[in-house]
């Protein structure tokens, strides 16, 4: 509300911009007064809706398995299909995507445009779908050559993709706290899908994957992974990675956490990090009776 006495302050004296600087014309009191009660409105109405999240929960973890991987990938998309993962590793110039054998080592690998920046990737019937970050261009790519196969333009930065197989749409994330539903076939912008946690937005959503009835999430600079709710945007629960595989234990010029695959056959959840060369499969409890990643054993606390 501060925010929005301050602008309203400003156009009716015909002040500059508290953000840009440029000067608005002075307006009629009466037309500031209704401005002011549209935006306070507005926030009311956001407000309600933030409160409709119920509480989220800690999730427990316990690690089940440990795999070595290409210690060069800037992870940015990763996805198990069968006895494949498949990586996409950003940076520009050196961008690729990298299909991984059992022993988690590269068997096929294909560089992406110099002047592209490898984003989020993820597959969808006989193609893999990548996101660029800055340009605005998703690649497809032939799901067992890697080939391209063609390309589609979006706006704004691409950061994660996933295919939501029950609502046949595309679910992207731009570093922002809202998500984008996308056309299936032209990529096109559907609808979007705002991220909170309670009452507070969230920020810098990155990697997606969705696994049976939830949809996992990164938070970007953070060793946290967020469960949510994709009808309603509402955090339902978060994975506390902390103590996973620790900052001072890492080795120099590792990065952050990013990068999270649902296996099917196991129920597990795997996640890896930036040049992080190593792979962590984490049993998630308490997901709920109908939840394909839910086991019997006895949970870990993270």
């Amino acid at each position: 509300m501060l925010k929005n006495r301050r602008l309203f302050r400003a156009r009716e004296r015909g002040l500059s911009h508290p953000a840009t600087g440029r000067r608005w014309p002075g307006l009629p009191p009466c037309l500031g007064l209704v401005l002011l009660c549209a935006a306070h409105g507005a926030l009311a109405d956001d407000k309600t809706s933030l409160a409709d999240c119920p509480a989220e929960e800690k999730l427990h973890w316990q690690l089940r398995e440990e795999r070595s991987t290409p210690a060069e990938n800037f992870v940015q998309g990763f996805e198990i299909d069968g006895d494949r993962w498949w990586v996409s590793s950003g940076g520009y110039g050196r961008s690729h995507v990298d299909i991984l054998d059992a022993r988690g080592e590269s068997s096929r690998r294909n560089a992406i445009s110099p002047q592209l920046f490898a984003e989020g990737l993820t597959l969808r019937d006989d193609e893999a779908w990548l996101l660029s970050w800055r340009a605005g261009v998703l690649l497809r790519l032939d799901r067992e050559t890697l080939e391209p196969v063609g390309q589609l333009r979006y706006q704004g930065e691409g950061w994660g993709l996933a295919w939501d197989a029950e609502r046949q749409q595309f679910l992207m994330s731009d570093g922002s706290g809202t998500l984008a539903w996308r056309d299936a076939d032209s990529f096109a912008l559907t609808a979007k899908l705002p991220v909170r946690r309670g009452l507070r937005r969230v920020t810098r959503l990155n990697e997606l994957e969705i696994a049976g009835p939830h949809l996992y999430a990164n938070v970007w600079m953070e060793d946290e992974i967020l469960r949510i709710d994709r009808h309603s945007g509402c955090v339902t629960g978060h994975l506390d990675l902390r103590t996973l595989w620790p900052q001072r234990k890492r080795p120099r010029g590792t990065d952050v956490l990013n990068g999270i695959a649902f296996d099917p056959a196991s129920g597990w959840l795997w996640v890896t990090g930036k040049f992080w060369g190593r792979a962590f499969a984490l049993e998630i409890l308490g997901n709920g009776p109908d939840d394909p990643a839910l086991h019997k054993s006895a949970a870990h606390s993270d």
